[in-house]
């Protein structure tokens, strides 16, 4: 698969985030659904924690506030959301580095 600077690689881990949260993995020109939001990962599974729903769920938690979505908790900002996004940086980078390893992108 050629990247916008002309390279080609050929081990590639792809994830969408939104209302879930998808993985895939190309490899020599075959794609395959990885599955990985359906994986246990602390008290539930990751799909739990890396979709819209953790971010307003967290954000609740921290301040005891609604938001609708998480372009509205970028637009609130402050400490919370700062925290917020502190945290699922570190999870969902914790949690790439752990499943993607055997795989080993490019």
């Amino acid at each position: 698969m050629a990247n916008y600077y002309g390279s080609v690689y050929n081990n590639i881990v792809g994830i969408s985030l939104g209302t879930g949260f998808g993985s895939s993995y190309y490899r020599d020109g075959s794609t395959t659904d990885l599955n990985w939001g359906s994986l246990p990962y602390r008290s539930s599974i990751a799909d739990d924690y890396f979709s819209t729903r953790w971010f307003l769920k967290r954000y609740y938690e921290y301040t005891g506030k609604s938001a609708k979505n998480v372009k509205d908790l970028t637009a609130i900002g402050g400490e919370a959301v700062t925290n917020i996004f502190k945290e699922f940086i570190d999870n969902l980078s914790g949690f790439l580095s752990t499943q993607s390893g055997s795989l080993h992108p490019e």
